[in-house]
């Protein structure tokens, strides 16, 4: 039997792989002999990830360096559903060093928004929680958010299908070092777009903007700027991965 859902809601640890969440599924399978524990499997997920001033490592696994200013980035999004966004905030790394740097992240999804800012702080609607202090895993609106070692963790689950005594579950996560970098995951079968490129398993065309064939990582960095008042400098092209 097979049952295909979507999440509505904040994530709990019944529906987290990590907690190990198991019950009982006899009154929403379609057949009377499908009774028994349902197991939570994590379907495979891709990883993004962007660090430094800044260097790019895409879903797809190519290693660039980003032409940025001080300007806002998409760096990743649901190109078929438009269920779920991401946004970085780039500004100078310090007075001395040149380029630009993670200085905060957003996620929308799920009609919410979390913001990541720097110090392992996570700001909803305002209201700003020190997750460096949190000794288990919280909801915070549509969000599971956790702090582990060093590492501020938000997850959200983006949907599940229960087929064969398992509960197959589709997740987005990001992990935020508190500082410049930040780790994206999402699942292997979402199309995407942003800076972290198109999540097809092929990264010769991670550079393409909204379907159409782009070789330029400039024209990638302009393309993904989320710049509503016109007031972003300009980008230029990157000399060496130093």
């Amino acid at each position: 039997a097979v049952v295909s859902t979507q999440s509505t809601g904040p994530i709990n640890s019944a529906d987290d792989p990590v907690q190990g969440g198991r019950e009982d599924y006899a009154t929403t399978s379609t057949s009377p002999q499908d009774f028994g524990l349902l197991v939570n499997v994590d379907n495979p997920r891709s990883s993004c990830q962007v660090f430094g001033d800044p260097h790019v490592i895409t879903f797809d696994g190519m290693i660039y360096n980003l032409p940025g200013t001080s300007c806002d980035y998409v760096m990743g999004l649901d190109v078929a559903g438009g269920s779920w966004f991401i946004y970085g905030r780039m500004r100078p790394c310090g007075n001395i060093a040149e380029g630009v740097c993670l200085e905060a992240v957003t996620i929308y999804a799920h009609g919410d928004a979390i913001e990541l800012q720097r110090g392992w702080i996570v700001n909803h609607q305002g209201k700003k929680v020190e997750t460096a202090e949190l000794l288990a895993p919280i909801t915070v609106g549509e969000f599971g958010v956790e702090f582990k070692g060093s590492t501020l963790i938000v997850s959200l689950l983006l949907g599940q299908e229960i087929s064969y005594g398992r509960r197959l579950q589709d997740w987005l996560r990001i992990y935020w070092d508190g500082l410049t970098t930040v780790t994206i995951e999402a699942p292997q079968t979402a199309q995407t777009q942003g800076l972290c490129g198109d999540n097809n398993q092929d990264p010769m065309n991670d550079f393409d903007v909204w379907g159409t064939f782009n070789n330029d990582v400039l024209v990638l960095a302009e393309s993904m700027k989320v710049d509503r008042d016109w007031e972003c400098a300009d980008g230029q092209h990157p000399l060496t991965m130093e």
